[in-house]
């Protein structure tokens, strides 16, 4: 009787375990850009959704896409390289106030390493209307910037 209590006991203590969630970007971590991404003529930024660089004309709000700043007009081409995640900010703002719409994004400020020093900025964003806090783990900000970045 004592050994079946016991066998209960570490059942339901090990059903009690959480499952761990989603992977996230931290500080620290490596992120390695894998093509060669071109700014147009007196741009710093372009957007990646759904694997490809698009127009803002052309941007599903409500789908997550990242934004690539870097920190100089283009034209301008950044070759692959590796970058460290120097810091991570989780952020939203009312975007319409009427229909309870937010705009959940957070930033990844990545280091580049080497002597080809080229900082950016990966914005992730998304409206949503649930009121449900929206943080972009890896495999959804994977699934934005397509095989552009590995993380």
């Amino acid at each position: 009787m004592r050994n079946l209590l016991a066998v209960i006991s570490i059942s339901l203590l090990l059903s009690c375990q959480s499952v761990p969630g989603p992977r996230h970007l931290k500080q620290g971590d490596s992120v390695s850009l894998n093509k060669v991404i071109t700014f147009p003529e007196s741009s710093s930024h372009i957007i990646l959704q759904a694997g490809k660089v698009i127009k803002g004309k052309d941007l599903m709000a409500y789908q997550t896409n990242c934004v690539v700043d870097n920190f100089e007009l283009g034209p301008k081409d950044i070759k692959p390289q590796n970058y460290q995640v120097r810091n991570v900010t989780y952020n939203e703002e009312m975007y319409f106030d009427a229909a309870a719409i937010i705009r959940y994004y957070s930033e990844f400020y990545l280091s580049s390493h080497g002597g080809r020093q080229q900082d950016l900025i990966i914005t992730c964003q998304t409206l949503d209307d649930t009121m449900q806090h929206h943080s972009f783990p890896v495999d959804e900000i994977a699934l934005a910037t397509g095989d552009y970045f590995s993380f």
